[in-house]
């Protein structure tokens, strides 16, 4: 199913963008030559400004303005070039990436195995506990990859429209500049003044033009660039459920290791008092606190083992809340927001935990968590 609301919904953003590309105007077409003016000449130019002992003042900073705006067109233009070019590889290359690794998810799903790892019940709980912190770099690494992905499919849906209204102003801005180079020139202006607003105008309509190119093949790519996207992002999610499955079975270890440790350790303790017994008062002193550390450590390792649960259990609910509000957003795109489907939205909004309490819930768990270790290090 998650399959038919991908491809409908590509379907609707490469029919939305053809409906977009035939709608809007053609730009109309003015002999305005901007191969001319350069990076070289304009810096030339701004040499000549500073050195010139005829300007005053304000007409100095107005030609260094206006100069310097004509150079940050020409690497607004270089810059929408560069970007146009990578959309236009997009719709040759995207596809067959997007392919590839639909092909290799596959192979890995069918040919994987049981998820395990290196640290046993017999492994000492040094090396297991730092199996689990690797293991939770890595899922960090992991989750953030993929909410990145997330975020940009997300901003995808919404792309063509803010497309669609930038196409429209740059166009009118367009217009606009080419009707000004239309003018006739001011008289009396100082004439670097003039040449120096002109070759402003004229970079900036070569921006301009270089940007309605680029905006119109960032539609065109898009479908492609989405299925990428997309095909990245299911990649990413079945590396973020392995890992995790990796960090739930360490930190299931660690727990049952720790709690063993300290039941012995405990045991221990308790038997060095009794050995104690009848020997110096120092010895039997320092036994006894021994075993009340060993007590208290026992406590603490039954403490961070229910953190541990609540953890793992926490972790599952933000996976189920995740899905639940992409399997909602994947229906939208498809079906549009009904009073049914309003409904069930409401409904699901319903199930989901309070945001204040779940937020006091969180604090709290950190807090005690850092109040934990920290005792674990001073013992």
């Amino acid at each position: 199913m998650r399959e038919v609301f991908r491809i409908q919904t590509i379907s609707r953003l490469a029919w939305s963008i053809v409906l977009l590309a035939l709608l809007l105007p053609a730009a109309p077409v003015v002999a305005v030559d901007t191969a001319t003016v350069t990076a070289k000449m304009l810096n030339a130019r701004l040499k000549e400004v500073e050195a010139a002992t005829s300007l005053d003042e304000e007409t100095r900073g107005s030609l260094v303005e206006i100069l310097n705006n004509a150079l940050g067109n020409l690497e607004s233009t270089r810059s929408n070039k560069a970007t146009t070019e990578a959309y236009i590889q997009a719709v040759e290359t995207a596809p067959e990436e997007a392919r590839k690794i639909r092909v290799q998810l596959d192979r890995d799903i069918k040919a994987e195995q049981e998820v395990t790892v290196t640290a046993t019940k017999a492994s000492p709980f040094n090396d297991i506990e730092r199996e689990l912190l690797q293991e939770k770099a890595n899922l960090a690494a992991v989750t953030t990859k993929l909410d990145d992905l997330q975020a940009r499919l997300a901003s995808a849906t919404v792309r063509p429209t803010i497309v669609q209204q930038q196409l429209l102003a740059a166009n009118q801005d367009k217009d606009d500049l080419e009707s000004q180079l239309k003018l006739p020139e001011v008289e009396g202006e100082l004439p670097w003044l003039t040449e120096a607003r002109r070759w402003a105008q004229t970079t900036r309509v070569a921006t301009l033009r270089s940007e309605l190119s680029m905006l119109d093949h960032e539609l065109l790519s898009m479908p492609m660039r989405v299925e990428l996207l997309e095909a990245q992002s299911d990649q990413a999610a079945h590396t973020v459920e392995r890992v995790s499955a990796r960090v739930t079975i360490l930190s299931e270890l660690s727990t049952q290791k720790g709690s063993a440790e300290a039941e012995q350790a405990e045991a221990d303790a308790e038997a060095a008092v009794s050995d104690a017994a009848g020997k110096h008062q120092l010895i039997q002193e320092l036994a006894e606190d021994n075993a009340e550390l060993t007590r208290e450590t026992s406590a603490l390792a039954t403490e961070l083992s229910e953190i541990n649960e609540r953890g793992v259990a926490t972790a599952k609910e933000t996976k189920r809340i995740e899905e639940s509000f992409r399997t909602a957003r994947e229906k939208l795109e498809v079906a549009g927001l009904s009073e049914v489907l309003g409904e069930v939205l409401r409904h699901q909004r319903q199930t989901l935990p309070n945001q204040r309490k779940l937020g006091k819930r969180v604090s709290r768990l950190e807090k005690t968590g850092a109040q934990s270790a920290l005792r674990q290090i001073q013992y």
